[in-house]
C-alpha cells in the first residue's frame, strides 16, 4: 500500500513540475509524457483499490492520497518556481487538509 502511495506521489510531482515549467511545454514529448504519467497513476490507483480489502484502510489510503497530492501541488510551485503564498492561503491549505481528514475518516 505504501509503495503505491509513494509511486503516485512521484507521478504527481513530475506532472506538477511539467505543468508549471513553461519551457517544457514546447517539447514534442510534453503531452505524451503527461498522458502516460496520468494513465500510470490511474492504473496504480485502481490496482490499489482492488488489493485493499478493508474499507477503513481504503478510506485512510484515499485520505492520505488526497492530502499528499494537495501538498505536492502547493509545494512544487513554491519550491521550484518561486510562487509566494500569504497567511490566508496557508490557512486555506490547512483547512483543506483538515477537511480531507474529517471526511475520509468518518465514512461508514
Amino acid at each position: 500500500m505504501w509503495f503505491f502511495l509513494t509511486l503516485m506521489v512521484v507521478f504527481h510531482f513530475v506532472m506538477c513540475y511539467l505543468i508549471f515549467n513553461k519551457d517544457i511545454h514546447d517539447k514534442w514529448w510534453y503531452l505524451f509524457l503527461g498522458v502516460l504519467l496520468a494513465a500510470l497513476n490511474n492504473f496504480v490507483w485502481f490496482y490499489s483499490a482492488k488489493i485493499i480489502e478493508n474499507k477503513k484502510e481504503m478510506y485512510l489510503f484515499s485520505a492520505l492520497y488526497s492530502i499528499l497530492i494537495t501538498v505536492v501541488y502547493f509545494l512544487v510551485p513554491i519550491l521550484f518556481f518561486g510562487l509566494k503564498i500569504n497567511k490566508w492561503e496557508l490557512i486555506g491549505i490547512v483547512l483543506m487538509i483538515i477537511g480531507f481528514i474529517i471526511f475520509r475518516t468518518n465514512q461508514n
